[in-house]
């Protein structure tokens, strides 16, 4: 009789930890099926056949803001085409501010304000040419099934780049564009 609550005991060591694992699994399960997406993911489709890729990566902060980066550079050949005739730079990180008017979390109509640094190589001469910004942009983000959205942007923004002649307010007027159609997946 002395070895039975030896034995229920030793039993229960190898028993208890499995039960515990579960527990935590079964909980861990239900913690992740109530998780929101605030990540996304997203590549702008417009430049791609142009030879510009753009990607983007968003936070969602809220139902209504987010903040993002878009990363673009010049790929393949550099010929002329329409991606080449309306984007003015090779490189260009983009970080952004956007609010949502949409019902449902973070979509819908949309306002952006964003800053830009890019940098460009002039045809002309062999110097690369560096530069900032600011812009708006506004636009609407449709989700569909599965967590993926599509967006359509629409925008832009004034340069302020210091030539080497110091002529800067001269030539304050250097636009350059914000548009989009992109495809985004959340996370």
């Amino acid at each position: 009789m002395k070895s039975f609550p030896f034995l229920a005991i030793h039993k229960m060591n190898k028993v208890l930890p499995i039960l515990l694992l579960c527990m935590v699994q079964g909980y861990a399960q239900i913690g992740s099926a109530n998780r929101v997406a605030s990540n996304e993911l997203k590549l702008n489709t417009l430049y791609l056949p142009g030879g510009y890729a753009e990607f983007s990566y968003e936070r969602i902060l809220g139902n209504k803001s987010a903040v993002g980066i878009s990363m673009g550079f010049l790929f393949g050949s550099t010929g002329p085409n329409y991606a080449t005739d309306i984007l003015t730079f090779n490189k260009a990180i983009l970080p952004y501010y956007r609010y949502h008017f949409g019902k449902k979390r973070a979509s819908g109509f949309f306002v952006e304000g964003n800053t830009i640094l890019y940098s460009d190589t002039a045809e002309f001469i062999d110097e690369k040419e560096t530069g900032w910004g600011m812009g708006l942009g506004f636009g609407i983000k449709l989700p569909m099934k599965n967590n993926w959205n599509v967006e359509f942007l629409a925008g832009g923004g004034f340069g302020i780049n210091s030539r080497d002649d110091n002529s800067t307010f001269l030539n304050f007027p250097y636009m350059y564009p914000r548009l989009g159609l992109s495809i985004g997946k959340r996370f």
